[in-house]
């Protein structure tokens, strides 16, 4: 045995690692250990550890499936954060951990600190300023005693802080200054993005994920439209990105009566669980038209599957995104953790809907794909309808993306509201005065705010995405406008070829039920 072999060995040996045929015959975990700790003692150069196995960890998980990950302290608290779940928690989600937090401690405020002054433009509604009476198009004078003028753009600090903690806002309305003390407190962001009447009996509910409150809320806004009058429902999923396994399953539950299979479960080490409906439900009888698209992700496909296969809605849109695979994240003492990929779903029927991805899981006890190849992934519409109103070129996708669209709508809607709720005191006044092209205000604001951002200007790529464009501008104005998220979403589905055909299905009875009895 040569020098160096001799005190690799001894440096082995003194560390406790066996050392029967040390470089031969190691296991892969032994191998592993060996490496690390050759790393540390005999690398030229002092290492650390800790990066050098993150690093090892985050590339081992990437190359498992296209959902498991290495998640680092940050990632794993939003994570954590979006889903206001706790780790530990299982889950199928389409999102990344870095979207937007869903809960969070402040005033439920929005606005904008314009030239020493802050204009209200969204107040939240289940917010404490909100209950006190504080609305859009307020001026707040002061925060504490501190004038806004002195906080400047430091003013968003002061609405955040401790649940409970109380701030004092000095407020100007109408030349009428008032002075309200609100509590600060977590704010949940709503997953019901919108429910509203279309008719005297249809109903519309919109869910923009699944996170521990969206079944209670979803059946307060569903109970709420029962009092209007509603008896049928559209359901939209479309961009849906997910979420909580068993709130999907608890919205399934609404809708489907006795006691049928909604979903299954079952991993190499997870043995199957099923998932059954009960006899109680919020919406079990009633026509049912489910909006997807191919941003239909994980939870919100569960439950589409639930219902598709209990022939329990008719489905119009695009074919689902195709994610039918289940993580849990398990904590590390760090605070970072692993997002790993444990079981599949699988519909009432069988069908496993996870699309085929270029790097298939190996088992490591057969070394065989575990993934199918089959082109039968997704939840497919019983009616195909392509969206028309979505971005074509990268210029309109960026819009929204650098906040240029999102700060015009804003930025008009507070200098304008006076003169625009004197022209449109409703929103159906809205919806037929108000329009929005190349020359408008609105659009010209977010033109430069876009060019500010570095996302400049062309007419050809305005010609391509005008009707998106368009529709966006009056559906942000109109949300900011009567500070009802409702209000969007009735200017873009106005303009959405998938929601005029669902809303016509419900009207017709004799296609609506040959469209179920065909999934049959």
């Amino acid at each position: 045995m040569n020098i160096k072999k001799s005190v690799v060995l001894a440096l082995f040996l003194a560390s406790g690692i066996s050392s029967g045929n040390l470089f031969a015959q190691s296991s892969p975990t032994e191998k592993m250990s060996m490496t690390l700790y050759a790393l540390s003692r005999l690398y030229v150069d002092s290492l650390s550890t800790g990066d050098i196995v993150n690093q090892q960890i985050k590339d081992m998980m990437h190359n498992l499936d296209p959902f498991s990950e290495y998640l680092t302290p940050a990632q794993a608290r939003a994570n954590e954060n979006v889903l206001l779940g706790s780790q530990g928690t299982q889950y199928v989600s389409g999102f990344s951990p870095s979207m937007t937090l869903a809960s969070f401690t402040d005033a439920g405020i929005e606005g904008d600190f314009v030239q020493g002054h802050f204009l209200i433009s969204f107040v939240m509604s289940g917010s404490d300023a909100y209950q006190k009476g504080i609305r859009p198009g307020d001026e707040i004078l002061s925060v504490n005693q501190t004038a806004v003028s002195s906080l400047g753009p430091q003013i968003y600090s002061a609405f955040r802080g401790q649940p409970g903690k109380q701030i004092r806002l000095e407020i100007s309305r109408n030349k009428t200054t008032k002075v309200y003390s609100v509590e600060l407190k977590a704010n949940a962001k709503s997953t019901v993005s919108a429910a509203y009447m279309l008719d005297n009996h249809t109903g519309y509910i919109a869910l923009s994920m699944f996170s521990e409150n969206t079944d209670a809320e979803f059946r307060s806004r569903l109970s709420a439209l029962k009092a209007q009058g509603m008896k049928n429902l559209i359901l939209d999923l479309r961009k849906n990105q997910g979420g909580l396994f068993d709130e999907a399953v608890k919205i399934a539950d609404e809708f489907v009566g006795g006691e049928k299979l909604l979903v299954f479960t079952q991993g190499l080490h997870s043995p199957r669980k099923t998932f059954k409906s009960t006899p109680a439900g919020a919406f079990q009888s009633g026509k049912l038209i489910v909006l997807i698209d191919d941003q239909t992700k994980s939870a919100a496909e569960i439950l589409s599957g639930a219902l598709q296969d209990n022939h329990r809605g008719v489905f119009v849109g695009e074919r689902s995104f195709g994610k039918g695979l289940i993580q849990e994240t398990l904590p590390f003492k760090d605070g970072s953790a692993l997002r790993i990929t444990v079981a599949r779903y699988f519909t009432p029927s069988g069908k496993c809907i996870q699309k085929p991805y270029s790097t298939v899981f190996k088992t490591f006890q057969t070394g065989k794909d575990s993934v199918s190849t089959s082109d039968d992934w997704g939840i497919s519409p019983d009616v195909t309808v392509s969206e028309n109103n979505k971005a074509q070129t990268k210029w309109a996708g960026l819009l929204m993306y650098c906040g240029a669209m999102t700060k015009a709508a804003r930025d008009y809607t507070l200098m304008n509201r006076t003169a625009l709720l004197a022209k449109y005191p409703t929103f159906k006044a809205f919806e037929k005065g108000f329009s929005v092209d190349v020359n408008s205000p609105v659009m010209k604001e977010m033109i430069n705010d876009a060019e500010s951002a570095g996302v400049s200007y062309s007419q050809d790529d305005y010609a391509k995405d005008k009707l998106y464009v368009n529709t966006q501008l009056r559906a942000l104005v109109a949300r900011n406008l009567y500070n009802d998220n409702a209000f969007y979403y009735h200017v873009v589905n106005d303009g959405s070829p998938v929601y005029q055909k669902g809303a016509e299905l419900v009207q017709k009875e004799s296609l609506y039920n040959s469209l179920l009895k065909k999934q049959k």
